[in-house]
Order: C-alpha cells, then sequence, then structure tokens
C-alpha cells in the first residue's frame, strides 16, 4: 500500500538507506550524472525534484529513528524472555588513520531464548565533545556522559548491566570502572595482542622488553627481507628456491616494522 500510494518517497528512503550503507556523500544527488541517470528512470523528474541534500539529511533522520525504534522493540521483547537476565556492553574509542576524527562505540550482548549469544551495535558516533563539557572534567567522565545518553535512549536499565568489556586505554578502562565497578573484563583480541607483544619483544618501549632473543631474531628476519626486497639477484634467487622447493611461487611478504 504505502509504495502504491507514495512510490516517490519509497524509492528515495531505499536510496538513502543505499548511501548509508556504502558510505556515499548526500552530495552526490546533485552531480549532473546522477541527475541525468535518475530522469531516464524516472521520465516525470519525481524523484530529481525530491532529491536534494537538504530533504537527504532529514529522511536519515526519519530512518534512524524508524530503526531504532524496531530496535528497542525487538531489544525488549527477546531481553524480557532470556534465561540469563544480564546483560553485557563493549565500549570502544578509536582514532581514525586518514582524518584523525575519534569515534566512540558501544555493543550490547545478551543470551536469546534459545541459548545464543546475540550482539547488538546500539551506536557509533563522531567523539566530537562540544566545548562546555570539557573544563574541569576527564575524558573517561565526558565519555559516561555519552554512554548514559545512548543506553537511556535505548531503554536499556543499568541494573541489567553484569559486565564490560574495553581494551586496556586508561579512559575506557576507567568509564567502565566507574560505570560498572569491578565488572571490567579484557578484550581477548587485545589481551592476545598484548600477550604477542610480550613474548616476542616487539614493544616500542626497549628498556621495558622482556624478551630480547625474540627480539633480536625478527630484527635479524628483517634484515633479510630487507635484502631480499632491495635486491634483484636476491629477488630472482628467492623465486627460483620457491619453484624448486615448492613447484609455484609463493607470495613473498614485506617487511613489517615494529618497534
Amino acid at each position: 500500500m504505502f509504495i502504491r500510494k507514495t512510490p516517490t518517497r519509497y524509492h528515495s528512503i531505499n536510496l538513502v538507506r543505499l548511501m548509508v550503507k556504502k558510505f556515499l556523500p548526500f552530495s552526490m544527488v546533485s552531480f549532473s550524472e546522477f541527475r541525468t541517470f535518475i530522469g531516464v528512470l524516472d521520465q516525470k523528474s519525481e524523484l530529481n525534484n525530491q532529491l536534494q541534500p537538504g530533504s537527504i539529511r532529514k529522511l536519515v533522520v526519519k530512518i534512524y529513528i524508524g530503526t531504532t525504534s524496531s530496535l528497542m522493540k525487538k531489544l525488549r521483547k527477546e531481553i524480557s524472555v532470556t534465561p540469563l537476565a544480564f546483560l553485557h556492553i563493549n565500549v570502544n574509542l578509536w582514532t581514525s588513520r586518514l582524518s584523525k576524527d575519534r569515534f566512540f562505540g558501544i555493543q550490547l550482548f545478551y543470551v536469546s531464548r534459545e541459548w545464543e549469544v546475540k550482539a547488538v551495535l546500539l551506536a557509533v558516533r563522531h567523539f566530537c565533545p562540544s566545548g562546555n563539557l570539557l573544563p574541569g572534567r576527564s575524558l573517561s567522565d565526558i565519555l559516561q556522559l555519552w554512554t548514559n545518553k545512548i543506553i537511556l535512549e535505548f531503554n536499556v536499565s543499568y541494573d541489567k548491566i553484569l559486565s564490560s568489556t574495553s581494551d586496556t586505554g586508561s579512559d575506557v578502562k576507567r568509564l567502565c570502572s566507574v560505570l560498572i565497578p569491578e565488572s571490567w573484563e579484557w578484550c581477548l583480541p587485545h589481551m592476545l595482542n598484548c600477550v604477542l607483544v610480550g613474548a616476542f619483544g616487539t614493544g616500542l618501549n626497549c628498556v621495558n622488553i622482556r624478551n630480547n632473543g625474540a627480539r633480536r631474531l625478527l630484527k635479524d628476519l628483517k634484515k633479510v627481507i630487507r635484502h631480499v626486497n632491495k635486491s634483484s639477484v636476491m629477488k630472482q634467487k628467492f623465486k627460483e628456491t620457491q619453484e624448486k622447493n615448492n613447484r609455484k611461487r609463493l607470495k613473498h611478504l614485506s617487511d613489517v616494522s615494529h618497534g
């Protein structure tokens, strides 16, 4: 019924969903090539008239509200019948290598009625707190304000949050300790990374290295790889040796830097 009565709006919403999913810029709708393409599909030009950057932003907000509402209903229904009436959250604060912008994300975990662990991404927000929040507050205090807002937005009760996970960053670790005292646990990939750094002596601080033997071995291997990469003669010998021993050429990994 919705499609028949408002086909233009229906197609606009689907297009916006595609733009969000594929990280396409809103300004794309202003490109002449895009408008020509849409004009071929829509001879009446109704869709072209509606697709403006301003209207796209409004549709994004409406789609977010609708998606959030559906997710909240699903969460309430599944959590109400879960055999374990406790939740777990994972918090992350990271910096984009390209833009240097910081982002804050929260995941919620729970056990379904069928005893399956379910994960829901509640939010990924551009972390750029306003100036009035900064004076007199630590970064972890501001993160707690943001966490509270997201948790309350999805009507999640703090009483049901049993534990939390993060990396060992002081800000997010303190956030979890303040928010849910004595319930912080290691993120397994981050813990494994720290274990391997300690085991192979690849930490940036040479003074605190506990396995100098492994560190020296890795440095010697790097020298060999670097020499092969820089020498055309060694590259050819390396290729011939691989073909002789393996009957095919294997991929030659480049030198990977460590501290």
